[in-house]
């Protein structure tokens, strides 16, 4: 591995490392960099770990070292983004550490807004909105994270760990925390899944409600798109269970992470499910299986049906909550319609599930967050 920088250097403690892995990404790179180095907050160390490029992004790497001397520049030979995320880790000085991949691109403000946030508060973990970009059209879509407040307890809130969504990336952690816990990314696909261990281990998370990073969405050749991967999504589902056992914080956040397999099961289904794809199907089956093997409770995940309101809010709420397949909502009608979450390539039979909603909220069912917290009811009730 080479290293070029200061490797001598002592950073302050409120300077923030940004690891950025770079593989073949010489079409997003220059963006991606020159949103880190123009950002409002200048205390900074950019790391930029190339992952054995083999197009014209070593070249934007050196030429960014070379004008900027906050640049620490790293050449390996190609692991994956787990292991370039690792290597980042490794060699960063400074007391905050965020993660940038070579495809996004933080808003002006980014750093600034969090980190000060953070400080501010104690917090161990910062966040914010997101701005999602379509990779064709490149129009963005604010989506908003739904936390109650700008500083949250994850003693209080357990939640948090699936609030704070399943990205490395957005994120600004304490350098202490990642040490503490002794986290470092799986070598293999979906590797995000065990943030959060990260956030079950911190005490109080800043939120920024404003979106302020660009995730450039559906990029044709990114991993996630390959269906030769799922077995990797029963992987990292494997290493968050026996880190959160590791941690001695599975106890409280069985539900927590109930809700994470149940989701990842939900956006496999739900992006390879209809390929026609034999080899699919059959990693898509054996991934229930390991489900059903981690969380007993949950076998037979891919035949169920649910009970619900006639809402569309409710069911907006509830495609994102119960993640049970394709998400094809088939048929509502009626105050108490059946809503059927259909399962390609698995059969769907005949069992339903009754889950009733406290009467208390029916005249709520109109209303975005209360059809979020009927979804959340419902999920304890799995």
């Amino acid at each position: 591995m080479e290293v070029t920088g200061e490797e001598d250097i002592i950073l302050p403690q409120t300077c923030v490392s940004i690891i950025i892995p770079v593989f073949n990404a010489e079409e997003f790179l220059e963006r991606c960099i020159a949103s880190v180095a123009q950002q409002s907050y200048e205390n900074l160390e950019i790391i930029l770990v190339d992952d054995g490029s083999t197009d014209g992004s070593t070249a934007i790497c050196r030429e960014w070292e070379k004008k900027d001397k906050r640049v620490v520049y790293i050449r390996q030979e190609n692991s994956g983004l787990g292991n370039a995320r690792n290597t980042g880790i490794k060699a960063a000085k400074a007391g905050y550490i965020t993660f940038l991949d070579a495809d996004d691109w933080f808003e002006p403000g980014f750093i600034e807004k969090i980190i000060l946030a953070m400080l501010e508060s104690g917090s161990d973990v910062g966040q914010c909105d997101i701005y999602y970009v379509n990779s064709k059209t490149m129009l963005r879509e604010a989506v908003k994270l739904r936390f109650d407040g700008l500083t949250v307890s994850c003693r209080d809130d357990k939640s948090v760990v699936n609030k704070s969504r399943l990205f490395a990336w957005g994120k600004i952690f304490k350098k202490e925390l990642i040490t503490r816990l002794n986290f470092y990314f799986p070598e293999f696909t979906y590797e995000d899944t065990c943030v959060p261990a990260i956030i079950a281990g911190a005490n109080l998370i800043s939120y920024i409600p404003e979106p302020l990073i660009n995730y450039f969405r559906n990029r044709p050749g990114s991993l996630s798109n390959n269906s030769g991967n799922i077995g990797d999504i029963g992987k990292v589902l494997k290493w968050l269970f026996e880190k959160l056992h590791e941690l001695g914080k599975y106890e409280d956040y069985s539900l927590e992470y109930k809700k994470i397999a149940l989701g990842q099961f939900r956006f496999a289904c739900r992006k390879f499910g209809g390929m026609n794809d034999e080899a699919a199907a059959r990693a898509l089956l054996q991934l229930e299986g390991l489900i059903a093997e981690l969380i007993p409770e949950l076998k037979g995940i891919s035949q169920k049906k649910y009970l619900a309101f006639d809402s569309p809010i409710l069911a907006s709420a509830l495609d994102k909550a119960l993640p049970y397949a394709e998400q094809a909502i088939t048929d509502i009608s009626g105050v108490n319609g059946i809503v059927t979450f259909k399962v390609s390539p698995f059969p769907i039979q005949e069992h339903i599930q009754l889950i009733t909603i406290p009467e208390n909220m029916k005249s709520l069912k109109n209303n975005e967050t209360a059809g979020f917290n009927i979804a959340e009811l419902i999920m304890e009730k799995l």
